[in-house]
C-alpha cells in the first residue's frame, strides 16, 4: 500500500502499520475472522470521514467542492485481501469492451477503439453514430440490493457474496467541517470511495445494462469483421455505437428499464453524441434522448441550418462560395466540428443540383446572375438534401436586359 496519504478517522496511517505489523497482523487476523463471522464491522471501520477539496471557481458554491472520503487502513487491508480475490474471477464475468479494474485491460484500448471507428466510418462513408451515456452520480446510485442480486446472477458463492456484505453492513460517514466532525450519519447506497473493491463492484452492477445492449443493438459492422461492434466502456464512461434511429429507440428503452431496476440514471442534457460518414455532426445530436435522422436528409442539418438562420440557398452561397467548395466556412458557419464532415456534405449538394444550376451559381459569383425577386433562392430548410425545389432559380443579367431562366 502507498504511504503519505491521509489516515481515517481514527488517525493510524499505513507507515503505522508497516511499522508494527509484526505485533498487530495476529490481532487484525482475530478481528477480521469475527467480522465476517458476526456479519459487522467495528464502528471505525464501518465510518468514513468526508471531508471537501476546493476545485475551481466560486468556493461559495457548494458545486465547486469535491467530496473525498477517507476510511481507516484496517478496513482497506480487508477490502484489498478480497478484491485480489475478486479480481480472479471478474475477467471471465465482465465482458472485454469493459476495462475499468479488470486486470489485463486498460483505457488505451477504448482510445484506440474509439480513434479506429471514427477513421475507418470516416474513410469508407460508414454511417456511425456514438453515443456517450453520462451517468448521473455513477457510483453513488449502485443500489447495494440490487448490486447483490447481479453477484448472485453472476454465479457468486453466497459465502463470497456474504463477506462483501460486511463490507456494506450499516456504513456511516461523519462530515469534517470547519475543523470538526459532524454527526454520523447512514449509508444506504452507493460504493466505498477509497475502497479496494469499488471499482470492480460497479463493473458488475452495470453489466446487465451492457449485456443488454450488445444483445439488442445493431451496432457497428466493417468490412472484414464477422460480429459487430456495440460499445466501449470504461467503468461509468460508456460509448454505443449505433447504426440507425431503430437502435436509439431500442438504446433508450433499454437504459429506461435498467433505471427502474437498479436507481442507475443517466442524464440525457450532458450526454452527447457523434454522426460519421454522411451524417452531419450536431451538438447536440440527442434531444429527448433522439437523433435527428430520416431517410430522405442529412441527420441534424435542418437543425443546424435554422439554428444558423441560414434559411435559403443564397445565404448558403454567400457563404462558401458559387461552386461549393468552401468547407471550412461551411463549418463555421453551421458549428461542425469537422472540416470532413462539411466536405461531404457540400459534395452532397454538388451532385443534386443539375449542370444548368451549376452554371448558374457560377454567374451568380461573377455578377451575371441575382436572385429572382418572385421566388429568391429556394428556401432549404425545409428540403436539406436540395430536393423537390421549385419555382426558377436565379435571373441571369444579359447585355443589362435581365430575363428569367
Amino acid at each position: 500500500m502507498q504511504g503519505r496519504r491521509a489516515p481515517g478517522i481514527d488517525g493510524l496511517s499505513v507507515e503505522f502499520y508497516k511499522a508494527y505489523w509484526d505485533v498487530l497482523s495476529n490481532n487484525l487476523l482475530d478481528v477480521f475472522n469475527e467480522s465476517l463471522a458476526s456479519g459487522s464491522m467495528p464502528v471505525s471501520c464501518r465510518r468514513a470521514v468526508i471531508t471537501l477539496l476546493p476545485k475551481k471557481g466560486n468556493l461559495q458554491d457548494i458545486k465547486n467542492w469535491r467530496p473525498v472520503s477517507l476510511l481507516c487502513v484496517d478496513y482497506k487491508l480487508l477490502s484489498k485481501a478480497l478484491a485480489t480475490r475478486l479480481g480472479r474471477a471478474v475477467e471471465q464475468v465482465i465482458h472485454r469492451d469493459q476495462t475499468y479494474c479488470v486486470p489485463g485491460r486498460s483505457m488505451v484500448d477504448n482510445v484506440h477503439l474509439i480513434r479506429d471507428v471514427l477513421e475507418v466510418s470516416s474513410s469508407l462513408d460508414i454511417n456511425t453514430g456514438l453515443i456517450s451515456l453520462d451517468q448521473e452520480k455513477a457510483f453513488d446510485r449502485v443500489e447495494h440490493s440490487f448490486l447483490w442480486k447481479v453477484m448472485e446472477k453472476f454465479g457468486f458463492s453466497a459465502g463470497f457474496i456474504a463477506k462483501i456484505k460486511v463490507l456494506y453492513n450499516n456504513i456511516e460517514s461523519v462530515l469534517k467541517f470547519n475543523g470538526g466532525l459532524c454527526a454520523p450519519f447512514r449509508v444506504c447506497r452507493g460504493v466505498r470511495q477509497g475502497c479496494a473493491l469499488s471499482g470492480m463492484l460497479y463493473a458488475l452492477s452495470l453489466e446487465p445494462l451492457l449485456s443488454k445492449i450488445r444483445s439488442k443493438l445493431q451496432g457497428l459492422f466493417l468490412p472484414g469483421f464477422n460480429g459487430n461492434l456495440v460499445l466501449s466502456a470504461y467503468a461509468d464512461d460508456v460509448v454505443v455505437f449505433v447504426r440507425d434511429q431503430t437502435d436509439i429507440d431500442v438504446l433508450v428503452d433499454i437504459v429506461r428499464e435498467f433505471s427502474s431496476a437498479s436507481a442507475a440514471r443517466v442524464n440525457w442534457k450532458k450526454s452527447e453524441a457523434l454522426a460519421v460518414g454522411v451524417w452531419l455532426l450536431r451538438e447536440p445530436l440527442i434531444h429527448n434522448a433522439r437523433l435527428d435522422v430520416s431517410n430522405s436528409e442529412t441527420p441534424g442539418l435542418t437543425v443546424a441550418l435554422c439554428r444558423s438562420k441560414t434559411l435559403c440557398l443564397q445565404q448558403l452561397v454567400d457563404a462558401v462560395g458559387p461552386e461549393l467548395s468552401d468547407a471550412q466556412a461551411l463549418g463555421s458557419l453551421l458549428g461542425l466540428h469537422s472540416v470532413r464532415v462539411a466536405q461531404r456534405i457540400l459534395q452532397l449538394w454538388s451532385q443534386i443540383l443539375c449542370p444548368e444550376e451549376k452554371r448558374l451559381l457560377k454567374s451568380y459569383g461573377r455578377g451575371g446572375a441575382r436572385p429572382d425577386p418572385a421566388d429568391p433562392f429556394p428556401e432549404i430548410y425545409l428540403s436539406p438534401g436540395l430536393r423537390e425545389l421549385t419555382g426558377p432559380l436565379l435571373q441571369v443579367a444579359n447585355s443589362g436586359k435581365i430575363t428569367q431562366s
